[in-house]
């Protein structure tokens, strides 16, 4: 992960998230002055969001310690399960019946942010056919999420396996 200040320093953590700044420019090193990091989202693992302010601010006075905690937390997964079946014949097409099982997803991803997975099960060996089917319906389940006001940016993941 990476945290980053005001003056563009950019300070990547250690495996557990820890991190340390010897010494940044302060403005009023006497007095002390304000100083303002910002946990960079992007460098999460998958799944996590950020749960603390961000930007933090701290107080900082030259030859103090000072400490900036940033809390980040796992979102919900829902698991979409997919197989051949699924599909009309060796088509893209999702059944009626499995059109409708993933229409009743979409409220649920409305309760609280999550992540969707899509998983496909296939019967022996990836091919091009079921890679091209997870795709086509993770388009259409992005266009779906997209066509009116969500409460968040929807993360879809894919798996063949």
């Amino acid at each position: 992960m990476r945290v980053v200040s005001v003056n563009g320093l950019l300070i990547t953590t250690d495996e557990f998230g820890r991190y340390h700044v010897a010494c940044d420019v302060i403005p009023a090193d006497r007095i002390g002055s304000n100083y303002i990091l910002k946990l960079d989202d992007r460098t999460l693992p998958t799944g996590y969001t950020v749960t603390s302010e961000n930007p933090r601010v701290v107080r900082v006075t030259q030859g103090k310690l000072a400490k900036i905690n940033f809390a980040a937390s796992r979102l919900r997964t829902i698991n979409v399960e997919l197989n051949d079946k699924s599909f009309k014949g060796n088509s893209e097409n999702l059944t009626r019946s499995a059109l409708t099982d993933i229409g009743k997803v979409l409220p649920l991803l409305e309760e609280e942010r999550s992540i969707l997975k899509l998983n496909y099960q296939s019967q022996g060996q990836k091919t091009q056919l079921q890679r091209s089917r997870i795709e086509s319906v993770k388009a259409l389940i992005k266009k779906a999420w997209k066509s009116r006001k969500r409460p968040y940016k929807l993360d879809v993941e894919t798996d063949v396996k």
